[in-house]
C-alpha cells in the first residue's frame, strides 16, 4: 500500500477531486481542481493559504484519495454530491435548523401534487424549497381545486382504469377532480393542466388565468352558473394569495437575490425567491467555519452548497459580488437548470436595492443568532456565586445531582436532575429502581 508520500509523486496532472483523510480513515476535506498534481501538492509546500484551520487541516492529513474527471465542470459537480454525501469536518457548514417545504409531482401517469420536506430521487419534480408555509398551503389548496388535480393516493395505471379497479369518490362529485380513475379523463389532458399547475407556481401562469376566466364566461353564457361561480371564487382565491407577495419587479421574472452576512466564523446566506416578479420567500442558512476565509470564497462555497439541493432554479441569480470562479460556476448552474442562467452583480438602481435588502436581512438574522449564542454562553450570576463558595476553579456549567429514597429500608428508588448553565436540563432527568446494592 501507497504511503502519502509516495501518492502525492504519483498525483496525476487531470482535472479531479481529492479527499484528504486523517489517521483514521475518515474523510476530512474534499475539494476539487484543475490540475489535482498542482492543487494537492500545495497543502504540503511552505506558506499558508490564510484559512485559520489550514495548519490544524493539514497536520491531519494521513492519506489522500483522488478522483480524476474529464472536465473541471465535473469535477465541480462530483465535489457537491461528495460533500452532501461525506459532510467532511473541515468544508463550509451550511445549515438551515429546519426543512423547508417543496411541492412534489410524482413521476405517475396521473401524477399528484403534494408538499413535502423530505425530497427523494425517485424521478418526481420538486419546487422550492418556501419559507412561508402558510402561503403554500394555501397556493396548493386552490391550484388543486381550481385545476381539478387529483388528492388520492391511488397508483392509476392505465390498465388497472380499464379492468374498472377503482371508484369515483366525493372530489368528483363536488367537481374538484375529472376522476381519470374511472377512465373519465385522458392522460394527455390531465398532463396540460399539470403543465398549467406548474406555469402557475413558476409564475408564468397569465395565461393559464385568462384562459380560466375565458372558460368561467363561457360557462355564464351557457347558463351553467354553479360552475361558473365555482371557478370565479377560485380565481379570486389565487388573486388573494398573489396580492400578499410584495411586487418587487415590473417584469415578470423569476430570480434568486442573494445576500451575505459574515462574523470572525459564522455567517448567514439568505435567498430571496422572486417569481414572476413577486417576493414569494426567503430562505435563510447559518454558515460555519469561515474564519480568516475571503467573501468570495464563502459566497462561492454557499452557494455551490445551497444549489446542490433539489431546488428550483431562477432564470436570473443576483449576488452582492463576484465569486471567485464565476464562469465555471455560471456553466455549472445553466447545466443543471436546462437553460442559461444569468448571473448578475447589480451596482445601482432598483436591482441594486434588491442585493441591499437582502443583505440587510442576512445582516439581521446573524445579529438574532449571535445574541442567541451569547445567551445560551453566558454564565448566570449564581454559577459565580458557587465557585466562590465552593472554591472551584471555574464555574459549574453542568451540576448533576442524586436522591435516594427507601420504604423501611425496602424498595430502593432514586432520581437524578441534572442543570446546564444554571438551567434545567430536563431531557436529562432520570428515575432509577436500585436491585443491586444492600443497605
Amino acid at each position: 500500500m501507497l504511503g502519502l508520500e509516495d501518492k502525492l509523486q504519483a498525483l496525476p496532472k487531470s482535472p479531479g477531486v481529492y479527499l484528504f483523510k486523517d489517521d483514521q480513515g475518515k474523510v476530512i476535506y474534499i475539494g476539487k481542481a484543475l490540475v489535482l498534481r498542482n492543487r494537492v501538492r500545495q497543502y504540503f509546500q511552505q506558506g499558508h493559504d490564510g484559512r485559520y484551520q489550514y495548519d490544524l487541516l493539514v497536520s491531519r492529513i494521513a492519506d489522500v484519495e483522488v478522483i480524476t474527471t474529464d472536465t473541471e465542470l465535473e469535477a465541480l459537480i462530483l465535489e457537491n454530491t461528495l460533500i452532501r454525501e461525506r459532510k467532511p469536518r473541515y468544508n463550509i457548514d451550511l445549515r438551515d435548523d429546519k426543512s423547508f417545504p417543496f411541492l412534489r409531482i410524482t413521476n405517475e401517469p396521473f401524477p399528484r401534487v403534494f408538499l413535502t420536506r423530505h425530497p427523494v430521487q425517485d424521478g418526481s419534480r420538486y419546487f422550492g424549497p418556501y419559507g412561508d408555509l402558510f402561503l403554500l398551503k394555501g397556493l396548493l389548496h386552490v391550484l388543486r381545486g381550481m385545476l381539478r388535480i387529483r388528492t388520492c393516493n391511488l397508483a392509476l395505471a392505465e390498465e388497472a382504469i380499464a379492468k374498472k379497479k377503482f371508484k369515483s369518490c366525493l372530489q368528483y362529485h363536488i367537481g374538484r377532480c375529472d376522476a381519470p380513475c374511472i377512465g373519465h379523463e385522458t392522460k394527455e389532458r390531465y398532463g396540460e393542466r399539470i403543465r398549467d399547475f406548474i406555469d402557475v407556481v413558476l409564475g408564468r401562469g397569465g395565461d393559464v388565468i385568462q384562459r380560466l376566466r375565458q372558460e368561467m364566461d363561457h360557462l355564464a353564457e351557457e347558463m351553467r352558473f354553479e360552475q361558473a361561480a365555482q371557478l370565479r371564487d377560485w380565481l379570486s382565491a389565487l388573486d388573494n394569495l398573489t396580492q400578499r407577495q410584495k411586487v418587487i419587479s415590473a417584469e415578470p421574472v423569476n430570480r434568486d437575490v442573494i445576500g451575505l452576512a459574515v462574523e470572525d466564523d459564522i455567517g448567514c446566506l439568505v435567498v430571496m425567491q422572486v417569481r414572476g416578479g413577486r417576493l414569494v420567500g426567503r430562505l435563510d442558512y447559518r454558515l460555519k467555519q469561515l474564519r480568516d476565509r475571503m467573501p468570495e470564497e464563502i459566497l462561492e462555497d454557499a452557494l455551490q452548497r445551497y444549489f446542490s439541493e433539489p431546488v428550483s432554479l431562477p432564470d436570473e441569480l443576483f449576488l452582492p459580488y463576484s465569486v471567485n470562479q464565476s464562469e465555471l460556476f455560471s456553466h455549472w448552474l445553466s447545466a443543471s437548470a436546462g437553460h442559461r442562467i444569468a448571473i448578475r452583480i447589480p451596482a445601482r438602481g432598483e436591482k441594486a436595492h434588491l442585493v441591499e435588502m437582502a443583505r440587510r436581512n442576512a445582516e439581521l438574522l446573524l445579529a438574532e443568532y449571535l445574541r442567541a449564542r451569547e445567551k445560551k454562553e453566558r454564565i448566570p450570576h449564581a454559577l459565580h456565586e458557587l465557585q466562590r463558595h465552593l472554591h472551584l476553579e471555574a464555574p459549574p456549567r453542568q451540576i448533576i445531582a442524586f436522591d435516594i429514597s427507601t420504604l423501611m429500608g425496602t424498595d430502593k428508588v432514586a432520581s437524578m436532575v441534572a442543570f446546564e448553565n444554571g438551567r434545567p436540563a430536563r431531557s436529562q432527568y432520570r428515575r432509577f429502581k436500585i436491585k443491586s446494592v444492600e443497605g
